[in-house]
């Protein structure tokens, strides 16, 4: 092996670690409002709570979904964010946009799933 290769593969270990390392710490935080949103769908009879992205990413009692398709896997809910986050950029023809890390799109996508359950909550009150 060269040593560009020996270096390309340093990288792809280092985004893989950094990847794991972020799912790891966003997952017992979604895990807590997972278990939040269902108890309360539960008890209000709510079929869904959308998380209001691009693509239609809806949080249901038996996990996320993409349309009619289920994700199980949070770092397919954090490329959602950091996808919808490019398109509002595009859509504000933003020249200085960079697509956030994957830590801030979970960060995003924690913080609105909340949101979604405070405001699911007072629609029914």
């Amino acid at each position: 092996m060269g040593f560009r290769e020996d270096l390309n593969n340093a990288q792809k270990v280092i985004d893989q670690d950094y990847q794991k390392t972020v799912i790891a710490t966003y997952v017992p935080i979604f895990n807590n409002l997972m278990e939040k949103a269902k108890k309360h769908m539960k008890e209000n009879q709510i079929s869904k709570i959308n998380l209001n992205i691009k693509g239609g990413l809806v949080y249901t009692l038996d996990g996320f979904r993409e349309g009619q398709v289920r994700i199980v896997d949070l770092l397919r809910v954090g490329r959602l964010f950091q996808k919808n986050a490019d398109y509002i950029a595009g859509c504000a023809d933003s020249r200085s946009h960079r697509t956030p890390l994957l830590d801030e799109a979970l960060r995003t996508a924690a913080i609105s799933f909340k949101d979604q359950i405070i405001e699911s909550i007072s629609d029914t009150m």
